[in-house]
């Protein structure tokens, strides 16, 4: 009973102390891919810092770069997000952004989310990325899908 008791305290506390670790900053560069109602196709790459300004809640900034046959396109995105993190290696997360396109400008905003697999303290694997991202330009818009995977450094703990 006592060694159950032991055991049973030593799990609560650890779990705590897990649960309580997550990066202060998370740099994740990878694959990207874009397609758009009209041009289906655009391959690159996409880079994003993380910000932790708690536990869950971080401040995104997500640079793209993707080309197709001669033409590229730049999104710049700013945004907050939400990781439902716990004491599993697997960290789910959301996000909205909003920035710009270019090289012409126009509005972008993005609403997706991801899941990060954890494979050490200081890298994780995005499985996943995916988002819908709406450009817009005066009365116009246009509606594209992003998919993006690739590696996540992560930096601190908060």
């Amino acid at each position: 009973m006592y060694k159950a008791l032991i055991l049973t305290i030593f799990l609560l506390v650890f779990n705590t102390v897990v649960n309580a670790q997550s990066p202060k900053v998370e740099l994740f560069t990878g694959y990207t891919n874009v397609n758009t109602e009209f041009n289906p196709g655009f391959n690159g790459f996409t880079t994003s810092v993380n910000g932790a300004v708690t536990k869950n809640v971080g401040v995104v900034a997500d640079f793209s770069a993707v080309y197709r046959k001669g033409s590229g396109q730049y999104l710049a995105l700013f945004g907050p997000r939400y990781s439902f993190r716990n004491s599993s290696k697997v960290t789910p997360f959301v996000h909205a952004l909003f920035g710009a396109i270019g090289p012409d400008p126009a509005f972008a905003m993005a609403f997706g989310g991801g899941i990060d697999i954890k494979i050490n303290k200081r890298f994780s694997f995005r499985a996943v990325q995916a988002e819908y991202i709406q450009l817009r330009n005066g009365a116009n818009s246009i509606n594209t899908s992003r998919i993006s995977a690739g590696i996540v450094f992560n930096f601190g703990e908060k």
